[in-house]
């Protein structure tokens, strides 16, 4: 026991030093006190950069955009879109003007084509047919997003 006194002793006063000499400099940090200062007057103006390719809102309780599109085989027309469907509700697409593949890209989602509900995997592709109303009902608490892979006539 003498023999670990030596040790223990300076390493004990070391500490003690190293907590007093920590405890006095954080009496040195910056504090607040009192309401924040109002906004400058006028019209605030956004700072950030706005997306590429920003949803919009479409009718049937629906936000979509348009991720990709070009000129396909035979006059036909690629488009890739982008469909967010609000938490705990019911979208209604508008008829497809062609024959087009939908995934599940984020959420949970089940489709309505038809009679019977389908519920979607992510990373699962179901062929919708054109010319006909699809319901996407999303029964979570976050927002689900679809990506609809389109093939339509020029």
């Amino acid at each position: 026991m003498r023999r670990l006194a030596p040790v223990v002793l300076p390493a004990a006063i070391l500490i003690v030093v190293a907590g007093l000499t920590g405890c006095r400099r954080s009496h040195d940090a910056f504090v607040a006190h009192g309401p924040l200062p109002p906004p400058p007057s006028g019209q605030l103006k956004f700072a950030g950069a706005l997306p590429e390719h920003p949803f919009q809102k479409e009718p049937g309780n629906l936000f979509a955009r348009t991720v990709f599109e070009t000129d396909g085989p035979n006059g036909s027309q690629v488009e890739i879109r982008d469909l967010l469907i609000p938490p705990h509700g019911k979208s209604q697409m508008a008829a497809l003007a062609g024959p087009g593949v939908i995934e599940l890209a984020t959420g949970t989602a089940t489709i309505v084509s038809g009679i019977n509900p389908e519920p979607i995997v992510i990373g699962a592709m179901r062929a919708l047919p054109a010319g006909q109303t699809v319901e996407v009902e999303n029964p979570d608490a976050r927002p689900a997003m679809l990506r609809l892979y389109l093939i339509r006539a020029r």
